[in-house]
C-alpha cells in the first residue's frame, strides 16, 4: 500500500511538470515574459490561460505589445516592422533589442548605487536635522541625476547569449532598463537614507 501511494504522487508531480513544461511563452516588447497557454489568435490580439492560485483565466494581449509567442518549441513572430506604429527595427534587431531588455531585468542589480543612496542620503539627512539647512533636501535628486552619467556595464554572468554582447541593438536594450533600473533604485535609497538620517538626527539634537 505505501508503495502504492509513492507511486500516485510520483506520477502525479510528472503529470504536473509536463503540464507546466507544456506551458507556451509570449514574449513582449519589453523584454518581459508571459507564460501561459495560447489559445486564438486574431489580427489584433493574442487570447492566452493562465493559472492564478488554483484558478485558470483568460486574458487578452494586444499583438502590438508582443514580439513573439512560443507554442511547442516553435516560435511564432508576432512582430512587423512598421515605423507608422513605432517599429523602426528590422525583425531580426529588434529581437536583439528585447533579449537586451530580458537580460538586464533578469541580471543587472545596481547594488553599488543603492548603497551609495542609503549613505548619501543618510549623510544629508543627518546634518539637516542638525544644522537646519532646508536645501539639503534636494540631495537625493542630485545624487539620482549623477547616477545618469556613469556607464552601464553588462552582468556577463546573467547573459543568455554572449554572442549578442557584440550586437549594438542589445547592448541599447540592455541599457534602457538597467538605466531605468539603476536611476529608480539611486532615487528610493537616497530618500531612505535621507529620511532615517534626519530622523535620527533630530531625536539627537532634541535629546541634547
Amino acid at each position: 500500500m505505501k508503495h502504492l501511494i509513492y507511486i500516485l504522487l510520483f506520477l502525479s508531480n510528472l503529470f504536473l511538470l509536463c503540464k507546466v513544461n507544456a506551458q507556451d511563452k509570449i514574449l513582449l516588447l519589453t523584454g518581459k515574459e508571459i507564460t501561459g497557454k495560447v489559445l486564438t489568435e486574431t489580427e489584433y490580439e493574442l487570447k492566452y490561460e493562465y493559472q492564478r492560485k488554483t484558478e485558470l483565466r483568460e486574458q487578452l494581449i494586444e499583438k502590438y505589445r508582443v514580439f513573439s509567442y512560443t507554442q511547442n518549441g516553435r516560435e511564432v513572430v508576432v512582430y512587423k516592422q512598421d515605423s507608422s506604429m513605432g517599429n523602426y527595427l528590422l525583425e531580426e534587431d529588434m529581437k536583439h533589442f528585447i533579449y537586451g531588455e530580458k537580460d538586464a531585468d533578469l541580471g543587472y542589480k545596481p547594488t553599488a548605487s543603492v548603497i551609495g543612496g542609503v549613505i548619501v542620503g543618510g549623510a544629508a539627512g543627518a546634518y539637516m536635522g542638525y544644522d537646519g539647512g532646508i536645501i539639503l533636501i534636494a540631495t537625493p535628486f542630485v545624487y539620482t541625476a549623477f547616477q545618469l552619467l556613469p556607464k552601464i556595464r553588462v552582468n556577463t554572468s546573467k547573459v543568455s547569449n554572449k554572442g549578442y554582447m557584440i550586437k549594438e541593438n542589445y547592448l541599447y536594450g540592455y541599457e534602457r532598463v538597467a538605466r531605468s533600473r539603476k536611476v529608480q533604485r539611486s532615487l528610493l535609497s537616497s530618500v531612505i537614507g535621507f529620511g532615517l538620517g534626519f530622523a535620527v538626527s533630530s531625536v539627537v539634537v532634541n535629546n541634547q
